[in-house]
């Protein structure tokens, strides 16, 4: 084509191609335009123009696919053919319709494989850890699963999990199918209770259960707010009792914040405590829960355990041994307490 059959420019000339049907789409002086073949919004971008007069402008840099310029016209021309979609040659539309398909197929097969080889990794690792099978489960897509179980579930799919991912995910699945067994059982001394059509009655009671849930919240009756634990205990007739519960039943601090202590509140679930409490009547709709009230520690109820499967500190465990302090020497800051509590005397 010759340049003077060209439309004249009136400012830069930006051009894009449609990534849904691959028409090329000019225009000046804008970021966007409304594709002339399936019309759909199509990034423009602005043509780069090199002056290179041994470089004579022809049909070339008039219907170039990319838009960078190397020719005489510095740019000026550069896709400037397509800013009127009329007079486009049939076969730079052939030519890039035909690119464009090429290009697609080369992508979907590209995504075939990959997918292919995430397939293969996947049934690697379920091989070898059947049960990261429950994470492919809509227990682990829903919007309350937590951010690492989507992470690992996204992983796996993906087929690509490091060592630890693995081992992490394993025992994440693990403790959920024992929270879970653990919740079916408590659920059936629930509903069996309920079958014999057992109720609670209200009043001063003594409560002897498992902890089944234990959350943390915050109390905002005070001024200064501070963190309580609301429980929720069932005895062995499946009646469930939920309140606060008192410090004199958390785990012994062991005078440091190890991971032996850190995290107790996840792993309380599971285990025996009694308390005094005062039980409020319980709702018409469920007769086997109810709310208590001025909850009291008895003399000699144990405590949770800050990590379950060891003795609790009353329990046959030998207290630690005290280290020796060091000799303090001359000119210590020891020496200058020494002082100071000598005057003050």
């Amino acid at each position: 084509m010759n340049i003077s059959t060209l439309p004249r420019v009136n400012g830069r000339v930006a051009a894009g191609t449609c990534g849904a049907c691959g028409y090329v789409n000019a225009t000046t002086n804008a970021d966007t335009m409304i594709c002339a073949g399936c019309s759909t919004r199509v990034r423009l971008t602005y043509v780069a123009g090199n002056l290179n007069d041994r470089q004579p402008c022809d049909s070339r840099c008039q219907y170039a696919w990319g838009p960078n310029c190397s020719c005489s016209c510095g740019g000026d021309n550069h896709r400037a053919g397509y800013i009127n979609p009329h007079l486009v040659p049939v076969w730079v539309r052939d030519r890039d319709r035909d690119r464009h398909t090429a290009k697609a197929d080369k992508r979907a097969a590209q995504v075939a494989a990959a997918q292919q080889r995430a397939e293969d990794d996947r049934a690697v690792i379920l091989d070898a850890h059947p049960e990261l099978a429950d994470l492919l489960t809509d227990r682990y897509a829903g919007p309350a699963t937590s951010n690492f179980m989507l992470d690992m579930r996204a992983a796996l799919l993906a087929g690509d999990m490091s060592p630890r991912q693995v081992e992490a995910a394993c025992n994440a699945v693990n403790r959920d199918r024992e929270r879970t067994a653990r919740w079916s059982v408590w659920d059936a001394a629930h509903d069996a209770a309920r079958t014999r059509g057992m109720r609670i009655t209200a009043g001063r009671q003594t409560v002897t259960g498992v902890v089944i849930r234990l959350v943390e919240k915050q109390s905002t009756f005070t001024y200064h707010e501070r963190t309580y634990f609301q429980v929720t205990v069932q005895d062995d007739d499946g009646r469930r009792f939920t309140g606060t519960l008192p410090e004199g039943l958390h785990p012994e601090w062991d005078g440091r914040w190890s991971d032996a202590y850190v995290g107790w509140p996840k792993r309380a679930p599971g285990q025996r405590i009694t308390l005094t409490v005062t039980v409020k009547p319980p709702r018409p709709d469920d007769p086997l829960h109810a709310y208590y009230s001025h909850p009291r520690v008895p003399d000699g109820a144990a405590r949770l355990l800050a990590r379950p499967g060891t003795p609790a500190p009353d329990q046959g465990v030998d207290a630690p041994t005290a280290t020796p302090a060091a000799p303090a020497t001359p000119g210590s800051w020891a020496d200058l307490f020494n002082t100071l509590n000598t005057l003050n005397t």
